[in-house]
């Protein structure tokens, strides 16, 4: 049986959940965050945020939950705003560099450059080991990502197994 869809369908977003039945749990933003980039424990109790000079505790990514976003809905989060995070299973996340399928998962925590570096952003490797980057370990690359979009980042499906 072929099934016909009447519209097109949308293309996935960063941060939007790739498969169904993934772990993930509430949060609350400590400053203006982005989805689908890395997070990290908040010095103030119970928030979490993007990483700003240090590695920090690694505690997930923030889900995109629009089925059909629009021009209207933005892809950034406020600060003091809630939301779910994705710390098992299979997301879209923003990479700053080209990726390969189970290659090394790292995670920019500092001097983030010129687009399409950026704070939170997922890349393959150590950045020439600059010391800027983290690697995790709970997490791989499920497809490679070799084009970039306009601003110069690339997409890129990731699956996460964070302990819980």
């Amino acid at each position: 049986m072929i099934t016909e869809y009447l519209v097109s369908q949308p293309a996935l977003k960063v941060g939007q959940i790739t498969r169904s039945g993934e772990k993930t749990e509430a949060a609350q933003s400590a400053a203006e965050s982005g989805f689908g980039r890395a997070c990290i424990r908040s010095t103030a109790e119970g928030y979490v945020e993007h990483p700003s000079g240090t590695a920090g505790d690694f505690c997930g990514v923030p889900v995109f939950e629009h089925i059909m976003p629009d021009s209207s809905v933005t892809l950034d989060i406020a600060a003091e705003a809630n939301f779910t995070m994705m710390r098992k299973g299979r997301i879209n996340i923003y990479c700053e560099a080209a990726v390969v399928r189970g290659g090394p998962l790292f995670y920019r925590h500092a001097n983030a450059g010129a687009a399409p570096e950026a704070l939170g952003a997922f890349r393959g490797d150590d950045d020439g080991a600059s010391g800027d980057v983290t690697e995790l370990t709970d997490g791989f690359y499920i497809h490679s990502a070799s084009t970039a979009d306009d601003g110069g980042g690339f997409k890129a499906e990731v699956e996460f197994n964070l302990p819980v």
